[in-house]
């Protein structure tokens, strides 16, 4: 028997934030349904008339930089057809998920500008900062 692959590894990673950001939703009232198959959204949340179709980007624990005492989540932000960042055709919603830390970033797509995003634990400020648990943008 061999040991998880690279593939693997980015799958169970990316399974992983997909059913904490769905068990998040549900805890908020919203009812999801897991989307595999949709190529530009992976949860489908429904909560009263609205309906929000929700990208989620995860990653596994941060990376130490060379040289640096610090260290950061990466996020890539680019829609799986078009390699070009995701659009309100293609999603609603975009949830970071750093899974170390369990947190979460809730960004409308439509103020996703760029395809990679970057936080370091702890930080208060930077792009991410003001979605940083941001649920509540959610129910725009």
């Amino acid at each position: 028997m061999t040991g998880p692959t690279l593939t693997s590894d980015v799958l169970l990673t990316s399974a992983a934030g997909e059913y904490l950001a769905a068990a998040e939703l549900a805890i908020r009232g919203w009812q999801v349904c897991m989307s595999p198959h949709q190529p530009s959204f992976d949860i489908a949340a429904v909560k009263g008339q609205k309906i929000k179709r929700v990208q989620v980007k995860t990653s596994a624990k941060p990376i130490i930089e060379k040289g640096k005492h610090s260290s950061r989540y990466s996020f890539g932000c680019k829609c799986r057809q078009t390699a070009q960042k995701y659009t309100k055709e293609e999603c609603d919603i975009i949830i970071f998920v750093g899974l170390e830390h369990r947190a979460f970033f809730i960004l409308p797509v439509e103020l996703a500008e760029v395809s990679r995003y970057n936080w370091s634990p702890g930080a208060t400020d930077g792009v991410l900062a003001p979605y940083f648990k941001a649920w509540q943008l959610l129910e725009k």
